[in-house]
């Protein structure tokens, strides 16, 4: 069973209108979402090779973001037995501290991906944040039988001619 052309004239209007005229949290536009949308609203089934050919066919072309890399972490390497890992029983017989540190980077712009628009109209979709980079460091300080101290960094790059991104 196929859409009619009234009822293709209202998937228009509604794919026009927008992805929260849907009710979609975010604002993309999935062959997933689409085709569960048209299956709820007019009780039509399509499969996804369907809806993406559809779409194809209304002037709807898929827009690429960058690809976008993500950090990857290691195998987890659990912690020995007892309060301390290994090598750290010398630190504890001396009364030294345990320092760990750590450091980070966070974009305040959100990542780009794919979303369906018109042919030759580049979706617009808004988000908030957008200046530049945070960065962070920290400290976390134990020692034997004194309070545990935290100290750390932020720098905010506002992007200022001779401003660092990052920490040196």
């Amino acid at each position: 069973m196929r859409l009619s052309r009234d009822q293709l004239a209202e998937l228009d209007g509604v794919l026009d209108a927008g992805p929260a005229a849907t009710g979609w949290e975010d604002q993309r536009r999935t062959l997933a979402r689409i085709r569960d949308h048209i299956g709820a609203r007019f009780g039509v089934q399509y499969t996804i090779p369907g809806t993406w050919y559809l779409l194809r066919r209304r002037g709807w072309t898929c827009q690429l973001g960058a690809r976008r890399g993500r950090a990857g972490r290691r195998r987890d390497r659990g912690m020995e037995e007892g309060d301390l890992a290994a090598g750290k029983w010398t630190a504890a017989a001396l009364a030294a501290w345990i320092v760990f540190e750590d450091e980070t980077g966070q974009a305040l712009r959100p990542p780009r991906f794919r979303t369906w628009g018109r042919r030759g109209i580049t979706p617009v979709i808004r988000v908030r944040g957008g200046s530049g980079p945070v960065s962070a460091a920290g400290l976390a300080c134990c020692r034997p039988g004194h309070r545990t101290r935290l100290i750390y960094r932020m720098r905010h790059y506002r992007g200022r001619k001779g401003q660092t991104k990052a920490f040196t």
